[in-house]
């Protein structure tokens, strides 16, 4: 990247993708442990279920604390 704006620019075209990783990173922080396969499942339901609302991090934030990997871990 050549610059801030071309970053920012490649990751807006490809807001799913981004969601999905974010997801996954917010999803192993918040269960504190690595993920496994059966938590692709989860992280695909969690983006599914906020891409109407644009993937915005107040939603996919309040889908993980309700997923439930994260219910049964606490």
């Amino acid at each position: 990247f050549d610059n801030i704006v071309t970053f920012k620019k490649s990751i807006a075209k490809e807001k799913r993708r981004f969601a999905k990783a974010f997801t996954a990173h917010l999803l192993r922080f918040a269960l504190s442990r690595e993920l496994s396969p059966a938590d692709t499942l989860t992280i695909d339901g969690i983006v599914n279920q906020t891409e109407k609302e644009g993937f915005k991090l107040k939603s996919l934030i309040r889908k993980v604390v309700q997923s439930d990997g994260f219910l049964q871990s606490n």
